[in-house]
């Protein structure tokens, strides 16, 4: 019964660059029952998908374009779903799956972690 339980568990890669903000982030996630996976490097966050299966990737709003647009499209060809996150405002961003201020509630991502990942 653990191992059904420990599959059924969401695993979340999230990327960002503002530390601070990312580990507060990841914890709200692994409060709510998701296992995170922290990186904070473009080449790292890419290694990472090579590496490991993943649920949903997480792009914190610092993180430029060309980056962001980068991990959506090989998250998106591991089968992962793709969450940006984002400040006051936020363009090109067609490729995510979803877009979530950081103004919002910790809720609100796990919320859309939940709903991507069902």
């Amino acid at each position: 019964m653990a191992l059904l339980n420990l599959r059924l568990m969401k695993k979340a890669l999230s990327f960002g660059y503002l530390r601070k903000a990312k580990e507060e982030r990841d914890f709200h996630l692994e409060k709510a029952g998701i296992e995170v996976t922290s990186a904070c490097s473009l080449a790292e966050t890419l290694a990472m998908l090579r590496e490991s299966t993943y649920d949903v990737v997480i792009v914190g709003p610092t993180v430029p374009r060309e980056e962001r647009d980068r991990v959506a499209a090989f998250a998106k060809s591991r089968k992962a779903r793709v969450i940006f996150l984002y400040k006051h405002y936020i363009s090109g961003a067609e490729s995510g799956d979803a877009l979530i201020s950081v103004d919002g509630s910790p809720a609100d991502l796990v919320e859309a972690v939940v709903a991507l990942t069902a």
